[in-house]
């Protein structure tokens, strides 16, 4: 026998709503639609040196795209290079900083408004610490929206003097409201949480 649609929509709220908390990412569920925040899921993306093909390109608006440069991804908001040590941003993205710096931000940070932002066309260095992982705040101007549009993210982001960086996962939210640095282990919950969604949903489908 199977449930009912409210009940199951219920049960998709609390595989959301639990695995969010638990990564310390705030998702809102409205009747009728998706959660406000998009998650990348786990991407460990290498990020090259710039003198071997200028990092990695980023377009982070879902559907994502990557591309390793020179070749640059169509919409490209992103690109971290050298090892995960320096970031450029296209026009229409800042990054959060710190004394000219990209700042590398604490978990619990609110990226928001009221950050201190870049301004467009960005580059300078990552204070992420080498051989170690941590989270910058971005704001970017959706392409997927007509007009004037301003959302906020996160990048975590592994910095490597000694091979390539990489790039770990992002999220953004999709109303304009502000997002909130993770905790860096249990993102793994949220894609668990979101995985938990769709296969309930496939198995609905049957």
């Amino acid at each position: 026998m199977k449930k009912s649609t409210s009940s199951s929509l219920r049960l998709d709220r609390h595989y959301l709503l639990c695995s969010a908390a638990a990564a310390g990412v705030a998702v809102t569920i409205t009747p009728g639609s998706k959660a406000a925040v998009v998650y990348s899921g786990l991407q460990n993306i290498p990020i090259f040196p710039l003198s071997a093909n200028g990092g990695v390109y980023i377009d982070v608006e879902s559907p994502f795209g990557a591309s390793q440069g020179p070749a640059q991804v169509s919409g490209w908001d992103l690109n971290p290079y050298a090892n995960g040590g320096v970031i450029y941003t296209a026009g229409n993205t800042r990054v959060v900083i710190n004394g000219g710096n990209a700042a590398n931000l604490p978990s619990g940070d609110v990226v928001s408004s009221g950050s201190v932002f870049s301004s467009g066309g960005f580059y300078g260095q990552l204070e992420i610490p080498p051989q170690s992982a941590g989270y910058i705040g971005f704001s970017f101007d959706p392409q997927s929206v007509p007009g004037v549009q301003t959302w906020y993210g996160w990048m975590q982001i592994a910095s490597n003097p000694g091979g390539n960086g990489t790039v770990v996962n992002w999220a953004y939210d999709n109303t304009g409201a502000p997002i909130v640095i993770p905790e860096p282990a249990p993102l793994a919950m949220l894609a668990m949480g979101f995985a938990g969604v769709a296969m309930r949903r496939r198995r609905r489908a049957l």
